[in-house]
């Protein structure tokens, strides 16, 4: 008997599901080399994207807004990157919010992590 539409959607779904999942692991296990956790791998390639896009320093808030990340996840992972020397943080002229770039260190680890995801990627496909 053939497969319904609904079906068909659900199976597609849950195969990426699975890949995502099987991708999460990888990625979780590729990160730990680098003393990153996911979130903050995320938070640090997103801060690196949105800073080259506008040729500037950049706002937590930015960063989360484009990774859809929480305000508390994206603030969590910022004070380690920062921590550890993988992004500056700076005060706006006003005082009011921070201003984040990500330092050589920081740019040297996306680098690394993103040709390795992207044979991650490869391997999967």
């Amino acid at each position: 008997m053939a497969l319904s539409e609904d079906e068909k959607r659900v199976d597609a779904m849950l195969a990426l599901f699975c890949e995502g999942a099987r991708f999460r692991r990888n990625a979780i296990r590729l990160l730990r080399e680098y003393g990153l956790t996911f979130a903050q791998w995320r938070v640090l390639r997103t801060t690196q994207r949105v800073e080259k896009e506008l040729r500037d320093a950049v706002s937590q808030q930015a960063v989360g807004q484009r990774a859809g990340i929480d305000d508390g996840t994206v603030s969590t992972a910022m004070d380690e990157l920062y921590r550890r020397g993988l992004v500056d943080v700076s005060f706006d002229a006003l005082g009011w919010s921070h201003r984040i770039i990500v330092t050589g260190k920081g740019e040297q680890i996306v680098a690394a992590t993103e040709s390795r995801f992207a044979r991650l990627c490869r391997m999967g496909s």
